[in-house]
């Protein structure tokens, strides 16, 4: 559950990030950097969830973050 808290934190961090750079015209490669530091954050904390995982649930709650960081780094 402490992965949660914190993945959710820089989500909306990069989500505002994003939000205002498009709006005040900033160019993409200036907001790419929370992008990936967000992308990596999820995919390196579910990779340490997938080890600790030991049910079917634990092992979907895994997979939907995977899907969901992977947007963040393409």
């Amino acid at each position: 559950m402490g992965l949660l808290g914190i993945s959710l934190l820089f989500v909306g961090i990069t989500l505002v990030s994003n939000g205002l750079g498009r709006f005040l015209k900033v160019d993409a490669k200036s907001t790419a950097f929370m992008n990936l530091f967000t992308g990596s954050i999820l995919v390196i904390g579910n990779i340490i969830m997938l080890a600790k995982a030991n049910d079917i649930m634990q092992f979907q709650n895994v997979a939907s973050g995977f899907l969901f960081g992977i947007t963040y780094l393409l």
